[in-house]
C-alpha cells in the first residue's frame, strides 16, 4: 500500500471524524507484504495539485483507494473546495460512485487508464468534472469538459532523447 495511513492511531482518528467504528476502516492500515504479493492487481490512485504529487495509494479495491485519499485529505486538514488544479488519477473504471467521491473531494479533473460508465459520464457532466479515460501514453478520451484541457503543451524530455 503505497502511502497508506501508517498508524493505528491515524485510523482511529479518521474513524472518529467519520463517525465509523475503527474496525470498518482497518483496511487503511498497511497490509503485510506477503498478503499484497498474493494480489494479482491493485487499484492505484494518486492525487495531484497541479503537477505536484500529493498522495499515492495502492489497495485491493478501487473504492478503498479513493477513500484512503479522502481520509488523507481530511487528516492533512486540506479544505475541500472545487479546484481545477486538483487532478485525481486512477487505474479503475470511472463509475458514478467514483465521480461522486471525486466531486465531494473538490477535484476538478479525473483521469483513468480505464473506461467510463454511462452513469459515471452523467455524474461527471452534472458535477462539472473534466473526465478523461483510456489515458495511456499520449492518447486519451476526454468525456466531459474538454475546455479545461491545455493542449499542445511541450512534454518534458525523457532521458536519452536527443534535442531536435
Amino acid at each position: 500500500m503505497g502511502a497508506a495511513l501508517a498508524s493505528r492511531a491515524e485510523v482511529h482518528k479518521l474513524a472518529r471524524l467519520l463517525g465509523q467504528p475503527a474496525d470498518r476502516l482497518a483496511y487503511l492500515e498497511a497490509a503485510p507484504a506477503q498478503d499484497i504479493a498474493r494480489v494479482r492487481e491493485l487499484a492505484t490512485d494518486a492525487l495531484f495539485d497541479g503537477d505536484r504529487l500529493q498522495v499515492f495509494i495502492e489497495d485491493v479495491g478501487r473504492h478503498n483507494a479513493i477513500d484512503s485519499i479522502a481520509g488523507w485529505l481530511e487528516l492533512q486538514g486540506l479544505a475541500v473546495r472545487q479546484s481545477a488544479h486538483k487532478v485525481f488519477y486512477t487505474t479503475g473504471r470511472l463509475t458514478s460512485e467514483m465521480m461522486i467521491k471525486a466531486a465531494q473531494m473538490g477535484i476538478g479533473v479525473v483521469v483513468s487508464r480505464s473506461g467510463m460508465t454511462e452513469m459515471g459520464l452523467d455524474v461527471a457532466q452534472r458535477a462539472g468534472l473534466c473526465a478523461i479515460g483510456r489515458a495511456t501514453h499520449q492518447h486519451y478520451y476526454c468525456f466531459t469538459h474538454p475546455d479545461r484541457l491545455i493542449r499542445d503543451v511541450p512534454l518534458p524530455a525523457r532521458p536519452g532523447d536527443r534535442a531536435a
